[in-house]
């Protein structure tokens, strides 16, 4: 029988390099007040409000692929104990940011 998945809570199991990583990474979530009152205003005079609600829940949802990379970070490490999966999902993210940004 398989054991339960161990929750993502217990750091005693996790090395401080990344407990580090994640809060490093996760550090743009405090920036998430500011984001939200900034994309408030693409709704001042929008051609497509279809299209307007969809960029603004895009925006707006940055903190929840942020803490999803955090959680599959930590599930990688734990699974394999290889430190270059377990950066693969911070990597990626940041990619994907700097590719739609860029």
């Amino acid at each position: 029988m398989q054991q339960p998945p161990a929750p993502l809570h217990r750091k005693h199991s996790l090395p401080k390099w990344i407990i580090a990583v994640n809060v490093v990474m996760m550090l743009p979530i405090l920036a998430a007040p500011l984001v939200f009152y900034a994309s408030i205003f693409i709704f001042d005079n929008p051609h497509n409000m279809t299209l307007a609600m969809l960029v603004f829940f895009a925006i707006n949802s940055y903190s929840l692929v942020l803490a999803g990379c955090a959680a599959l970070s930590i599930r990688l490490y734990r699974r394999t104990g290889k430190a270059v999966l377990a950066l693969l999902p911070h990597v990626l993210s940041t990619v994907v940011i700097v590719l739609l940004f860029a």
